[in-house]
């Protein structure tokens, strides 16, 4: 095991090569999965019309009708973004697309020396929505087994290596197999020393129940990073719960929701209720506040590039956004350097490093 080092598709390298570093970012993916039917003849018409300038206005507000929105399948589209990123400075990509959604060891490699990016893939599985056929089959050994090969010996027969394990997909409630999905992940983490990254329900609680079955199963919290936050803790007393959690806290919508008209229901638990996805601004002020508390050496940005309409050839704000608008809005916000360089280079560097084998 690369024990210290962070994994990449084109193999390990040492935590200081890593640079300036997005954790939650798809390169290549399908979130198909996701796809609604339309409501109305008029969207019907629009379920796979291609993306073009005179259409985004349409497409902006019914993303999940569209189904080629979805997709983030063109490797030259992908290879002209990353080198957008690289450009601007940029050195790692953590692309966690897991089992479900078109995982591409090969493309993402391909893209990696092409671009120069550092490339960090995705393990283990998506939201149940996304999951293969047969899944809910899989035995407890079967789930660690394919999860530990893809860390240790690559995925299939492509020999490249996942170097984290997730984004793991998990919705509420938090069934039978999501929990053994989680409990397969933290098997392979304390034998291989590999990170762990969620995708928590969009509610206040969910994280904190994900926190729970990961720690009963003997997860190192240090090597776990919570992801979406932005979208999923609105109460900063549970926010403050989950810090003192020691796992990494990351904001990883930035540049998706700059108009504040996404919402998301919480459902359940007593408190059906709409609320609003943070936009930059608001999210830039919960990163002080986290940093306020002490938690500034476990923060974590990113995008969460996963649709056409995210990236610069289709009017989106692409891979660089965070160097390009968000690190000089932080300044004028009044974040130090230091507090910067740990949020996009030295936190990153630490979370992704495998820490040495437990078990």
């Amino acid at each position: 095991m690369p024990t210290g080092q962070i994994q990449t598709v084109l193999g390990p390298i040492e935590p200081d090569a890593a640079g300036f570093t997005l954790t939650h970012e798809h390169l290549l993916c399908s979130l198909v999965p996701y796809a609604q039917p339309p409501g109305t003849a008029t969207e019907a018409e629009w379920v796979n019309k291609p993306i073009t300038a005179d259409r985004l206005g349409w497409i902006q507000r019914r993303k999940y009708v569209n189904r080629e929105v979805l997709k983030l399948h063109d490797e030259e589209v992908a290879l002209s973004e990353a080198r957008m990123l690289a450009q601007a400075g940029g050195g790692t990509v953590v692309d966690v697309t897991s089992r479900g959604i078109g995982r591409d060891p090969l493309g993402l490699s391909r893209i990696s020396r092409a671009s120069g990016l550092n490339i960090v893939m995705g393990a283990s599985y998506y939201v149940p929505p996304a999951h293969p056929s047969g899944t809910a089959e899989k035995s407890d050994e079967e789930l660690y087994a394919e999860t530990l090969a893809d860390v240790t010996t690559g995925v299939g027969d492509t020999g490249v290596r996942a170097g984290v394990i997730g984004e793991i997909g998990i919705i509420a409630p938090i069934d039978d197999l999501q929990t053994r999905i989680l409990q397969a992940a933290v098997a392979v983490s304390l034998v291989t020393g590999c990170p762990i990254s969620i995708h928590p329900p969009l509610d206040d609680a969910g994280a904190l129940d994900i926190m729970r079955v990961l720690l009963d199963a003997g997860a190192d919290p240090t090597n776990i990073i919570m992801g979406h936050l932005g979208m999923a803790m609105v109460d900063r007393g549970v926010l403050a719960e989950l810090a003192a959690t020691g796992c990494y806290l990351q904001y990883d919508h930035f540049g998706s929701f700059e108009d504040s008209t996404f919402q998301y229901s919480i459902e359940g638990r007593g408190r059906g209720r709409e609320a609003l996805a943070q936009n930059d601004d608001e999210r830039i002020a919960t990163l002080g506040y986290l940093i306020e508390l002490g938690a500034g050496d476990r923060l974590l940005a990113a995008q969460d590039v996963c649709i056409q309409v995210h990236l610069r050839a289709y009017g989106g704000k692409g891979y660089d956004h965070l160097i390009t608008n968000i690190v000089p809005r932080m300044r004028q916000r009044g974040f130090s350097q230091d507090a910067i360089d740990k949020i996009f280079v030295g936190n990153p560097a630490r979370a992704l490093a495998f820490k040495a084998p437990s078990v």
